[in-house]
């Protein structure tokens, strides 16, 4: 039986194959791929070129990374590929997000950061990420 990591790896090794293929125009791209087992709460989580997941966990009130970088795919041959994993009890929120977030301005007219981000979401870990609380809150920063 093949594990979820190695999935993973699978996808991007496939992904980067074809990136290369085309690669003629010398373009790069990043990807963020996660799976959630419902039946164990498990989860796998790899990152090639983009930026960190959010883990809100309900159980500490606080909001951390979850780092698992490999390169992006398109940018060498032969990929070195990680990932992490991790646990999701009842009521903790995983928060993914396209990098083009980084691309856009606050308020004070300066770039949306990582830390932007993890500021907005610690405000009130328990937000439903659909919340606009999440947007107004970067947008202010």
């Amino acid at each position: 039986m093949i594990s979820e990591s190695d999935r993973h790896q699978n996808v991007a090794k496939t992904i980067n194959s074809v990136v290369l293929d085309v690669g003629k125009l010398n373009r790069c791209l990043t990807l963020a791929i996660v799976s959630v087992d419902l039946n164990s709460e498990n989860f796998v989580y790899s990152s090639l070129g983009h930026p960190p997941a959010f883990l809100a966990k309900s159980s500490e009130n606080k909001v951390k990374h979850i780092r698992a970088a490999s390169p992006r795919l398109g940018a060498q041959k032969d990929l070195q590929f990680r990932s992490g994993t991790g646990f999701l009890n009842s009521g903790d929120k995983l928060f993914c997000y396209t990098d083009g977030i980084f691309e856009n301005r606050g308020q004070n007219n300066e770039l949306i950061s990582e830390q932007d981000i993890l500021k907005a979401l610690n405000a009130d870990p328990s937000v439903v990420v659909n919340n606009n609380s999440i947007q107004k809150s970067m947008l202010n920063a």
